[in-house]
């Protein structure tokens, strides 16, 4: 962010900082931080935007059950380029896909275990 600020870029992706990393764009505070003692400084002042921080990360706890329980950046998203969004998404179709393919797999067994004749069997 800041090379494209020094290459005269008018705008930039941030997110406020407790929303910020793992799969979403950098840290507004530490991208305005950065540029405030150069001549690209923002203006935005640090107590606003910690003031920003301090309300979103309250309302983040709040929907914490919905998150999709990312705990660190991956750095294959140079190789695949899958937006964030995309990324978080597909981790958890994935994950109800595998858990939909553990259920078909218990019922199936749990049919052929019905399906025993157990006294034939020996197994009463």
């Amino acid at each position: 962010m800041i090379a494209a600020a020094e290459a005269g870029a008018d705008v930039v992706d941030v997110a406020i900082d407790s929303m910020s990393g793992l799969t979403s764009q950098p840290s507004m505070g530490a991208v305005c931080m950065a540029l405030e003692q150069t001549k690209l400084g923002t203006g935005i002042r640090y107590a606003d935007i910690q003031a920003l921080n301090l309300y979103w990360s309250q309302v983040r706890q709040l929907y914490g059950c919905f998150e999709a329980n990312v705990r660190a950046s991956d750095s294959s998203v140079f190789e695949h380029e899958m937006p964030g969004g995309q990324y978080t998404n597909l981790m958890v179709s994935c994950s109800l896909a595998f858990f939909a393919w553990m259920c078909a797999d218990s019922c199936w067994h749990s049919s052929k275990l019905h399906s025993l004749d157990w006294e034939h069997n020996g197994l009463v």
